[in-house]
């Protein structure tokens, strides 16, 4: 049988709010659901921005973009996020910008 005293495990469980789960290895988990966090996901967001900056400037190539992505969509998917996923990935387009050729300016 169970002591009457608390421990402070079960003390942090009873204290937290019953719809936020239970942040573990990156994840939030509940007993029937494990979700990513959504600051994570926003940093995602932020990351994939900065890398569309850069693909589109030629400062990183096609398979940096790729190994990134695909690093990340490996973590997502061990949650449950069978709809955040295609949503995402409508969303981040990868377009290079025109080469001007040597020593022309966008003027001329």
């Amino acid at each position: 049988m169970w002591s009457s005293a608390t421990t402070t495990s079960t003390t942090i469980w009873a204290r937290r709010r019953r719809n936020s789960g239970h942040q573990y290895l990156g994840y939030r988990v509940w007993s029937t659901h494990v979700f990513l966090p959504r600051e994570k996901i926003r940093k995602q967001q932020r990351r994939i921005q900065w890398m569309q900056r850069a693909y589109a400037n030629y400062e990183i190539d096609a398979a940096t973009v790729r190994q990134r992505v695909q690093s990340w969509l490996g973590h997502a998917q061990q949650a449950d996020s069978k709809t955040l996923i295609p949503r995402l990935l409508n969303q981040w387009r990868f377009r290079r910008k025109r080469r001007r050729p040597p020593g022309t300016t966008a003027t001329t």
